[in-house]
């Protein structure tokens, strides 16, 4: 064989050895193209079945607001968040190409079905009027069960798509070491080759394959990022070329590939905090709902805050009973806060809506120190009503936005039910008249202050007080005359005794009043003073002076634990009539109850 034929023969042997490398490279591509599309598909999915996963929570976040508030602008969040619901649902319907995926989407839309059917019941039900029926049903967690179901639905999909994906990423691994066998074994063939052709092409063939076999042994490491020089224009330099472009895939896949499972992992992150941001608020609402006092209110807010906000300073504010100022209720973080603002302080107030301040020129709330830093401003608003303040140090995300709208939504509606609560309570044990405490909760008190004085050996003192002359002020001047001399004398009563001292109506004309830990002699001084008190009240009904008013008074004290309340009360209604009988306008005291009664 002639060196022509047989260089022609070497020569053909390596171009066939070269071009099967390349169809081996090129598929390798190819599978690798694949892989990234697989890859953005999954994360598609994942999007998608997050987004319906959100709009569910979404429109049952509006029906509730609709159930509770009974106002039909959440009802537009609602249908809003049905509609993003099935969309995402349809296109993730659309991605899924394996069968057991299809079949769980299917029944994630039977679901999703039911769910929405048995919110548009609540709803339909509130439409015609039956809010408290509706709300009901909430309570009675009767959809928590189909939304564990779409939860757990959920899941399974991201855990199939994800073992999914797993498998395919491993077939990449696979085909690249399948790669990399090829090329370790072929390489050395070819190498053979090429040394025989290089007897006589040394110069022209065996510089450009060296630098292509290295090329190929980066590539089988694992080094996308290396690239062979081109400097020829013949068949060995479209080779370093089509070596560049397939490197230049494998790097574009994998980097694709590390996008995606940051994605993924990051879109796993924010569903697991959005889930303890969830069970949070839940967590404050029932504490919330608990509190007896704006005390324990506070104290939840300043537990929970700072964890569902962490890292970021902030405070709560309420409207006092005047309605004139905002106390603090909570206070979080670092950052000090102002333990009172006025309404005119602060812009969300003004506004009625809120005033977020971030890094770009802004007015700043008086309440908030004149440094820099961006803070926002939330107001309090239920049933149509400011009831208070949140406000919150820091720059909001939109993640905290739409937290903080939930957690003054939450935080209103408990601090509401809260004052509703605790104006009940306040009505219950008030006379509505005198604004002193009614009878039943001066026999509750007078018990209780009976046992305290059980245990600490003190003594309780009572006074009984009877309006003189009442009847002759109602038949001269009137009943309304005689309910104004009532209001004023009880609300003279809630000013002349101490902190602790218990005013009550007991009936009629008469008050009483407890006075625990207190001796004779300062229950006589006190009762002195209150005499003097009343002689010194001035009352004009209607433009007419109601002239001079006087009382009488009985007084009893206890000092040990043999007399009973109902006693007590007897001995100090004996000691006013005693009063009455010799001359009104004075007290007499009754003798001391100890052990000999």
């Amino acid at each position: 064989m002639s060196l022509r034929h047989r260089i022609l023969l070497l020569w053909s042997v390596a171009v066939a050895a070269l071009l099967v490398l390349c169809s081996v490279l090129f598929t390798n591509l190819n599978h690798a193209q694949e892989d990234a599309a697989w890859v953005e598909r999954t994360k598609d999915i994942v999007l998608a079945v997050s987004e319906v996963q959100s709009s569910l929570r979404n429109a049952e976040t509006g029906q509730r607001g609709y159930l509770l508030t009974e106002r039909a602008t959440y009802l537009g969040s609602y249908e809003q968040a049905i509609a993003a619901a099935w969309d995402a649902l349809d296109r993730a319907d659309g991605l899924f190409q394996n069968p057991s995926q299809k079949v769980r989407s299917a029944a994630l839309r039977e679901l999703i079905r039911q769910k929405l059917f048995e919110l548009n019941g609540t709803i339909q039900l509130a439409k015609k009027g039956d809010f408290a029926g509706a709300r009901r049903i909430v309570f009675e967690d009767r959809g928590k069960v189909l939304m564990d179901q779409i939860n757990h639905l959920v899941g399974e999909i991201n855990a199939v798509q994800a073992e999914l994906l797993t498998f395919s990423r491993n077939a990449a691994v696979a085909q690249n070491e399948r790669v990399r066998h090829i090329v370790l074994f072929g390489g050395p063939l070819i190498g053979i080759g090429l040394m025989l052709l290089g007897l006589t092409t040394t110069r022209r063939i065996g510089r450009p394959l060296q630098t292509l076999l290295e090329g190929t042994h980066q590539l089988s490491k694992g080094n996308f990022e290396h690239r062979l020089p081109v400097e020829r224009n013949d068949e060995l330099g479209t080779l370093a070329k089509a070596f560049n472009t397939m490197a230049e895939s494998q790097a574009t896949s994998l980097r694709a590939r590390e996008r995606a499972d940051q994605a993924l992992q990051k879109s796993n992150a924010e569903l697991h905090r959005h889930d303890e941001v969830l069970d949070l608020l839940r967590q404050l609402a029932q504490r919330l709902q608990s509190a007896t006092n704006e005390r324990e209110f506070g104290m939840a807010m300043q537990q929970f805050a700072p964890r569902i906000f962490p890292g970021r300073s902030g405070a709560l504010y309420a409207h006092n009973n005047s309605r004139n100022l905002l106390v603090r209720l909570a206070q979080w973080g670092d950052t000090a806060s102002s333990t009172e603002v006025e309404p005119e302080a602060c812009w969300a107030l003004r506004r009625g809506q809120p005033h977020i301040v971030t890094d770009e020129p802004d007015v700043r709330c008086d309440h908030v120190a004149t440094h820099a830093e961006p803070y926002a401003c939330l107001p309090l608003t239920a049933g149509g009503d400011m009831v208070g303040l949140l406000h919150l140090m820091g720059r909001l995300s939109e993640v905290d936005h739409e937290v903080a709208s939930a957690l003054v939504e939450n935080v209103a509606l408990a601090l509401v039910n809260h004052r509703l609560r605790a104006s009940l309570r306040e009505q219950s044990i008030r006379d509505p008249l005198t604004g002193l405490f009614n009878r039943r909760y001066m026999e509750e008190a007078l018990a209780l202050e009976f046992a305290r004085a059980d245990r600490t050996g003190e003594p309780v003192g009572i006074i009984m007080a009877d309006i003189d002359h009442f009847k002759r002020f109602n038949d001269t001047f009137g009943h309304d005359a005689g309910d104004a001399l009532l209001r004023a004398v009880g609300q003279l009563f809630l000013k002349q005794f101490r902190h602790g001292d218990i005013a009550c109506r007991y009936g009629g004309e008469e008050l009483t009043v407890i006075l625990p830990s207190i001796g004779l002699a300062d229950l006589e001084a006190r009762a002195e003073l209150v005499l003097q008190a009343v002689r010194d009240l001035s009352i004009v009904h209607k433009g007419q002076a109601l002239g001079r008013i006087t009382i009488s008074l009985g007084l009893a004290i206890r000092l040990d634990h043999v007399a009973t309340p109902s006693v007590m009360l007897s001995t100090a209604d004996a000691a006013l009539l005693r009063a009455k009988q010799t001359g009104r306008d004075r007290f007499e005291t009754a003798p001391a109850l100890v052990a000999m009664l």
